[in-house]
């Protein structure tokens, strides 16, 4: 949700600050509701989900007076909604995500296809989906799917009465719902429809940090054991609410992609994977990495792939200082995930904070584990994660012992396969899914189950989230700041001055200036620096929205600096290196769609790279870009163009002619491309070359050459 924040800040975060910060947002809610400014209770109530799940400080996992809250806001827009008949053969499935490769959404999907049930698929935000992804062709292609989007332009308050009207419109028997501990609408909805007859499923991916919605739901799905049982022991839930679905991880489909393959040759290594989320491998002692980096330098045929989701966060500066560059590569966020596990040979879990869908995924892939525990930390122990039994051939509190047993992984091909063997046999999770969602939907009894009391630490929980925010994002500063109005000071990522600092911005006001007048012009600008309007009018977001934007290229390496006015289409098509920098009126455009076509754009930037003012770079094939490139001020880059060179074409305007591509544009290292280019595809600028300005370049140019030109012609061989 937000941007991450400079550690230096000044401000510790502990219990007893988010204790007391706590009850004010629970004042500031009931102020709001007082006034009537429903909007407002929305948003700090989605505040208050958002902190009480990264912090995960409250002991019982939820807090009585936010669903009182909750239900008051839901009241106070909309009465109880009257009991009603229901389709036993409809079905609605709500989703806050709509991502194929995270949470359960694409297993549920199946499953529910499979019934021949009528299907109405609710996103709640039309600008998360995409229109080519597996989970839309899936209903797509059903005869009884629907999509229905809510209204995004709509304010929360809006587009809550929206779904319930959408809901109950439908009259389904029952409705899941697939959200994060910060979509208060859901649990809004879920609480207003209770009295309907329509039974509300919440599927519970986060069982175990806190989220709000326990009285607003009738059903809780868990899909692991430990999420039943800190719901029914921490939370309180009545157990004749509670339901165990084990569910597998998400597979491929003929919807989804294929294997993009690994950045390097793997010819003759045994392959090493992880992947997640940065806070999962940060402690005090960097544990993981240096687990890794042991692993890597005791095993010479090993070599170790990572999937960085979320950026790099120093990654590379580890990797580079442990001179690991050729057997330590970072894979950025990958869509074909299932494909990438069936090409690995040994999965390592994250430490401290375990992986689940991951581990999933090794297991029905049949692929061998090796994962380092906290005992403190046991909802992330290898054995609760997937429901077996503990077993200390795969649970591993000794580095001593972790790393023997990736030696011996790494060492014996027969051993790798007995290890997986034995472990996925004993989490057969896909039979048991298919069978009791049938029986769910089929409203046919559940099996049920006995289990013992759990007894968790919880302060070391808490600990371990407050730590892990500090050394990494430490972004309490700008959550306090954004909802209870503080004035913390806080340094941003892609400015070189805070946005709270009126006096910073007097040394861009014209010195000859009388003082009064440049204070005044100092403030004027600070308001609209900080103005959310005019900042989406310039398409530039600041906050929580920088780091969404951060997070939707396929990769981005430290250090990218973009600027305030840049239009980026498509972001998780282009993968961008470290230390990239661009100026004003950037455009970036890998192109997804044009008219009635469909293309899979590539945009690869390499390390290093700078972009002057207004470059423009279109892609509907392949751009690549390599390392140390310099490209000047109004330089235009397209593989394609409108329409083919021919008599036929010209029977359209140009803006209605097919686009086409000769092929990719290919600029290798160390290239410099002056003032006002324009380079076309099927073109490979080779290295070290320089390209004069105002050039065409239309056909390639060799290594170490000067080539200047409409057309570009080789001026000089260097």
């Amino acid at each position: 949700m937000f941007e991450g924040l400079n550690q230096k800040s000044g401000l510790k975060v502990s219990p007893k600050l988010l204790t007391g910060d706590w009850g004010e947002l629970k004042q500031n809610i009931r102020e709001a509701l007082d006034c009537s400014n429903y909007n407002e209770a929305f948003r700090l109530l989605e505040g208050m989900g958002y902190i009480g799940w990264k912090y995960n400080f409250l002991p019982q996992f939820f807090d009585d007076d936010v669903e009182s809250l909750i239900q008051e806001l839901s009241l106070a827009l909309s009465g109880l909604m009257s009991p009603q008949k229901t389709s036993k053969e409809c079905v609605v499935f709500y989703d806050f995500f709509s991502l194929e490769n995270r949470g359960f959404t694409q297993q549920y999907l199946d499953e529910i296809i499979k019934n021949d049930l009528c299907l109405y698929y609710i996103v709640e935000d039309t600008t998360k989906v995409k229109k080519d992804s597996g989970l839309i062709k899936t209903i797509d292609e059903y005869v009884n799917g629907h999509i229905i989007s809510l209204d995004f332009k709509g304010n929360k308050t809006d587009k809550l009465l929206q779904l319930v009207s959408t809901v109950t419109g439908l009259s389904p028997s029952k409705v899941f719902i697939q959200n994060s501990p910060w979509d208060i609408l859901s649990c809004c909805f879920g609480y207003l429809i209770k009295n309907t007859g329509i039974k509300t499923y919440l599927i519970n991916i986060t069982d175990h940090t806190f989220w709000p919605g326990k009285s607003c739901f009738d059903y809780f799905i868990d899909f692991r054991k430990i999420g039943f049982q800190i719901n029914r022991d921490y939370r309180g839930i009545d157990e004749a609410q509670l339901i165990i679905i084990p569910t597998p991880a998400f597979k491929q489909t003929k919807n989804t992609e294929s294997f993009k393959g690994f950045p390097v040759s793997t010819v003759g290594k045994v392959i090493g994977f992880a992947g997640g989320s940065h806070y999962k491998i940060v402690d005090k002692n960097m544990t993981f990495l240096n687990l890794i980096k042991n692993v890597i330098n005791e095993n010479e045929k090993f070599i170790f792939f990572y999937a960085n989701v979320d950026g790099d966060n120093g990654l590379t500066k580890f990797i580079r200082k442990n001179k690991l560059e050729t057997r330590f590569i970072l894979i950025g966020e990958r869509t074909d995930i299932d494909e990438v596990f069936k090409n690995i040979d040994i999965f390592f879990n994250t430490y401290p904070y375990g992986g689940g869908l991951m581990l999933q995924y090794a297991v029905s892939n049949h692929k061998p584990i090796v994962a380092f525990s906290d005992p403190k930390l046991l909802y992330t122990r290898i054995d609760k994660v997937l429901d077996i039994d503990y077993d200390e051939r795969y649970i591993f509190t000794d580095q001593a012992i972790y790393l023997d047993a990736a030696r011996k992984l790494i060492s014996s091909p027969s051993f790798r396969k007995d290890y997986a063997y034995d472990l996925s046999k004993s989490n057969a999770v896909n039979e048991s899914f298919s069978c009791q969602l049938t029986s769910l939907l089929k409203n046919e009894p559940l099996s049920k189950i006995n289990l013992e009391k759990l007894s968790i630490d919880v302060a070391a929980i808490r600990d371990f989230h407050i730590l892990s925010d500090s050394l990494y994002l430490n972004e309490y500063s700008a959550l306090a700041n954004h909802y209870l109005g503080r004035n913390y000071k806080v340094k941003h990522r892609y400015i070189n001055k805070p946005l709270s600092i009126k006096s910073g911005l007097l040394k861009i006001i014209p010195a000859r200036l009388k003082k009064n007048v440049r204070k005044a012009c100092a403030s004027i600008v600070f308001r609209i620096l900080n103005d959310d309007t005019y900042l989406k009018k310039l398409n530039w977001k600041r906050d929580g929205d920088l780091q969404t934007f951060r997070a939707s290229f396929k990769y981005l390496g430290a250090n990218a600096a973009f600027p305030n006015f840049k239009s980026v289409e498509n972001p998780d098509c282009i993968q961008i290196g470290d230390n990239f920098r661009a100026l004003d009126h950037l455009r970036l455009d890998a192109i997804r769609h044009y008219d009635n076509q469909s293309f899979e754009p590539e945009v690869v930037i390499g390390n290093n790279v700078t972009l002057n003012s207004f470059c423009h770079i279109g892609c509907i094939n392949k751009v690549h870009i390599g390392n140390n490139v310099l490209i000047a001020s109004k330089v235009f880059i397209s593989d394609h163009s409108h329409g083919d060179v021919t008599s036929e074409v010209l029977k359209y305007p140009p803006a209605e002619r097919r686009l086409t591509s000769k092929g990719p544009v290919i600029i290798e290292d160390n290239v410099w491309i002056g003032e006002n280019v324009c380079v076309f595809g099927n073109v490979t600028i080779g290295k070290n070359c320089i390209i004069g300005a105002n050039s065409v370049v239309t056909k390639s140019i060799p290594d170490n050459c000067v080539a200047i030109g409409s057309p570009a012609r080789i001026l000089k061989r260097l």
